[in-house]
């Protein structure tokens, strides 16, 4: 039996104690006489089992003695003393047992949530963090479309310290360099109090998701999605179509977070998969958000992005698509499903166009270029791209059903980068919203560039090296110069492919006899001078892992 004495405390296997319990009960039932030899068996059987059942209570108390002793040094419990992730159970026993207390290795580990922001841990002046939180308030809360940049004031924000670190990072990035890393290294430590403290606050939340989105970390999105699953933010969400349910203004602000980071999930892993199962229980659930008395003006961009991003989701899954994409030559069925959702795009940005302002579109400050351009040339850009995966170089000329989407991809490719080039404000706040912003840039200049390696026979080169050289002037003037050398690397690369281009049709007019041996030459030059891809694929490195901001 597996019992054993040490200083005076029973330690047990209750798998094993509850197995020999049942044993030893069955046991009375098989020895059950008038005689008196039985009688003694039996009282002898039943001394037993009360000593098993007080070694078992002994063994369950020093375990949730040791529970507490723990969390009082890493500070798991909150103020009414549960545990998170367990249900407190009313005990009146709460004393540590001072047999089963030991001298604790904890101390350097130990993590205590107190609520004080910055300021009162004096890291930034009252003054300094007062102007970073104005300076976000007023130049990058409305960076991120479908984020709510309805913002309390200064003194409500300062409730929740995480919130506002994540708020004065931003700012500090943009206005004041010099208090960007403390702010950064601050806002790290309140997310990282959140792995072993209470749940967090839905504000709080909210600042894991700024940092997570604006710093492009893929990391704080997992934590972000277990603690909201924890909060039942989805159930919450999902209520929202049932015209049954009663909601308030705190209810309302649980979807509305969650339907955000629906968006992020949908914009960052259009090409992989999703953080969030099912997702698109959640892309219909917009047109309930705007219809609640407490929404929003951000609630018609989250659901904007939800139909957009929807749409995609649903191409992604379409399995005569994905089935038959790589075919050699593009089957009719292939490019019937293609131009369906080509067209729901469409629609969708003439009726977003119509409903909605086109100077402010539910933003509060007017806007120098239509906003939703960006999230509608990018999905078509994504769409028609499709159609370059697994295409090998030389390849797409010989399937002109293929080449028309080719064209249209590289239009909406070239499309996006016009949107950022028209917008003045865009291109004054590029250089420290590229932390975000950079992100639209990086994919369209990413496949403008792989397109041209694959399918350069099919497009305009001429229009694809103006707007990168557009891109690249763009990026200098934000004094950006690691981005625009990237830009200019590229160019340079999409100019060779151009030169070799006008070699071959040289090489065509001066000898009819030698044409099939020029063309093979060329075609080898090329796949030298090119980008070392062998293959159309949007799944390896890009250049929006260099234009990215790491936080370093």
């Amino acid at each position: 039996m597996q019992v054993l004495a040490q200083d005076h405390v029973l330690i047990v296997d209750p798998p094993t104690v509850l197995s020999r319990l049942y044993a030893v009960q069955e046991a009375k039932k098989a020895y059950t006489s008038n005689s008196t030899q039985q009688d003694d068996r039996t009282a002898a059987l039943e001394e037993r089992i009360r000593e098993l059942e007080d070694a078992v209570s002994s063994s369950f108390h020093s375990f949730r003695g040791a529970l507490q002793q723990i969390s009082s040094h890493v500070g798991l419990q909150d103020v009414s003393e549960t545990l998170v992730g367990f249900t407190a159970r009313p005990n009146d026993d709460q004393t540590i047992r001072p047999d089963i207390q030991a001298e604790s290795t904890f101390e350097l580990f130990e993590v205590r949530y107190d609520g004080k922001d910055l300021v009162d841990k004096g890291m930034l002046t009252l003054e300094d963090c007062r102007e970073l939180f104005d300076f976000y308030r007023a130049n990058c809360s409305e960076i991120i479309a479908f984020f709510d940049n309805a913002m309390g004031s200064f003194e409500e924000t300062r409730r929740c310290p995480l919130l506002l670190a994540a708020m004065c990072t931003i700012g500090a990035r943009a206005s004041a360099p010099r208090l960007y890393r403390q702010c950064l290294n601050e806002t790290y430590s309140l997310i990282q109090q959140t792995l072993l403290g209470p749940v967090p606050s839905l504000e709080a939340l909210k600042g894991i998701l700024l940092m997570a989105v604006w710093h492009k970390n893929y990391r704080l999105l997992g934590l972000m999605l277990s603690i909201a699953y924890q909060m039942q933010l989805p159930e919450t969400a999902l209520s929202l179509a049932d015209k049954t349910s009663e909601h308030d203004e705190d209810s309302i602000d649980r979807a509305r977070t969650w339907l955000s980071f629906c968006c992020v999930d949908l914009v960052h892993n259009t090409n992989k998969m999703y953080f969030i199962s099912e997702i698109d229980r959640y892309t219909r659930l917009g047109s309930d958000l705007t219809s609640t008395p407490y929404r929003r003006n951000v609630d018609y961009r989250i659901r904007a992005y939800l139909e957009i991003y929807g749409i995609l989701n649903q191409a992604k899954k379409d399995v005569v698509i994905s089935d038959n994409i790589q075919q050699q030559s593009i089957t009719s069925d292939v490019c019937r499903q293609l131009q369906f959702y080509d067209k729901q795009l469409e629609s969708w940005f003439r009726r977003n166009d119509e409903e909605m302002d086109p100077i402010y579109q539910t933003f509060s400050k007017p806007q120098d270029r239509n906003r939703m351009e960006i999230p509608y040339n990018f999905a078509r850009m994504h769409l028609n791209g499709s159609i370059l995966h697994g295409l090998k170089p030389d390849s797409a000329r010989n399937d002109p059903l293929r080449v028309q989407f080719i064209r249209a991809a590289v239009d909406a490719g070239k499309a996006l980068l016009k949107c950022a080039l028209r917008s003045i404000d865009y291109q004054t706040n590029l250089n420290y919203s590229i932390d975000y912003s950079g992100s639209a840039l990086g994919l369209a200049i990413n496949f403008l560039s792989r397109a041209t390696c694959v399918a350069y026979d099919c497009i305009d080169l001429e229009g694809v090296m103006r707007i990168l050289a557009q891109a690249r002037d763009m990026f200098e003037g934000a004094k950006l110069a690691g981005k625009a050398d990237e830009v200019s690397h590229i160019l340079d690369q999409v100019a060779e492919i151009k030169r070799n281009m006008t070699a071959m049709k040289s090489s065509n007019n001066m000898n009819e006899v030698d044409l099939d041996d020029n063309v093979d030459n060329g075609s080898d030059f090329f796949l030298n001078a090119r980008l070392p891809l062998s293959e159309f694929s949007l799944d390896e490195p890009s250049i929006e892992d260099i234009l990215m901001y790491s936080g370093e």
